[in-house]
């Protein structure tokens, strides 16, 4: 099956130092080193093996393409607990047992859009595909 040509809308920003908390109904939350950061989205690393058998597993089956999360972005000192609902794009298993994530933020309001522009608008932009809309 052939990949959906995707155009991206905003600049996305490689990170050095950053977390994602992942948060799903009763599953323990993961953090998860960032990427790198967008107006629309991000892109970080679930670390599957450091995780316990159960909850590895029990994370490997929400991690599903088209599911919401909970997640909380820490990226000082521009961003720092940043809570949104974001959407799986992508999740991508890697050669170490992780899963490489590409989330979509939904539901922005006006003001977590100004938070997010405050870093994006202050950092050098990367050239890196990650999840972004499709064209229309």
């Amino acid at each position: 099956m052939a990949r959906e040509e995707f155009l991206r809308t905003s600049v996305r920003l490689r990170i050095d130092q950053g977390v994602v908390l992942l948060r799903h109904g009763g599953v323990p939350s993961v953090a998860c080193p960032l990427m790198d950061l967008s107006e629309g989205g991000c892109r970080c690393i679930a670390p599957m093996p450091a995780l316990d058998a159960q909850t590895a597993g029990t994370w490997r089956q929400v991690l599903q393409v088209k599911r919401h999360l909970n997640i909380e972005i820490s990226c000082p000192p521009h961003l720092v607990h940043f809570m949104i609902q974001a959407e799986v794009r992508r999740a991508d298993p890697m050669a170490d047992g992780g899963v490489e994530l590409g989330l979509q933020f939904l539901n922005l309001a006006a003001q977590q859009k100004g938070s997010l522009q405050r870093p994006c608008s202050r950092s050098r932009p990367t050239r890196s595909a990650g999840p972004s809309r499709p064209q229309t």
